[in-house]
């Protein structure tokens, strides 16, 4: 699986779940030093409010195909051990390779408005809010060897984007949830004796299950933030 065939299950994935791509913030880039590929691109749920509120609410997709996943599909996956170790040390198996999708829930204020910042006690007690309602669909999960454990989802905290009047009021520009899950990616194998990985689809359909639950809670706490009161 290649970074054109991933990239054409993804999308062809995302197009069957409830969430609507931004098609014109799609951004594929190269490193020329490293060689590494990155995928961008902003959605949404598919249901829309009668009215728009205050925050305009996405999630920010990346992922990152480094060279090591390009060279390693290019080939099978014998015929790449054979390259690393030499035919009489070559081993007989691998692990399946990892890929980081990351998503950051946004929500900045629409246009030139602007929204009090409802001080450090309320951010506080709202962040927490956001952190126990958002983190059960990206949860702090890890597998795999005790010693050297994978990581298969986390969340991390909310931050704030601020800006500050020449009176001293402070505003709040806009918030974001970082998170991201790892999926494996299937081996190319030469032999025909061995079992075939799965297909990283299902992988997919709950990443972006995840993605639409997220933004449902994270647009709950934003409603939730309009009607938090300032601290003085």
């Amino acid at each position: 699986m290649n970074y054109e065939t991933f990239r054409s299950l993804w999308m062809q994935t995302l197009g069957a779940r409830d969430l609507k791509l931004f098609e014109h913030t799609i951004q594929e880039t190269m490193d020329t030093v490293s060689l590494q590929r990155s995928y961008r691109s902003l959605v949404r749920r598919q249901q829309e409010r009668s009215a728009p509120p205050p925050f305009s609410v996405s999630a920010e997709l990346t992922w990152d195909w480094d060279a090591l996943l390009t060279a390693r599909f290019a080939t099978t996956e014998e015929d790449m051990l054979t390259e690393v170790f030499g035919r009489k040390l070559r081993p007989k198996n691998t692990l399946a390779p990892w890929l980081r999708l990351d998503v950051r829930l946004l929500a900045m204020v629409q246009g030139d408005g602007f929204y009090p910042f409802p001080g450090s006690s309320a951010w506080r007690d709202w962040a927490a809010m956001v952190f126990a309602n958002v983190s059960p669909h990206f949860p702090n999960v890890m597998e795999g060897d005790p010693e050297m454990p994978s990581v298969v989802s986390l969340c991390q905290e909310p931050e704030i984007q601020l800006t500050c009047s020449a009176g001293g009021q402070f505003y709040l520009l806009g918030a974001s949830l970082a998170a991201a899950q790892m999926i494996h990616l299937p081996r190319q194998w030469d032999d025909p004796q061995r079992r075939p990985d799965p297909d990283p689809q299902k992988q997919l359909i709950e990443f972006f299950r995840r993605v639409h639950a997220g933004l449902e809670a994270w647009q709950g706490a934003l409603d939730e933030l309009l009607t938090t009161r300032s601290d003085g």
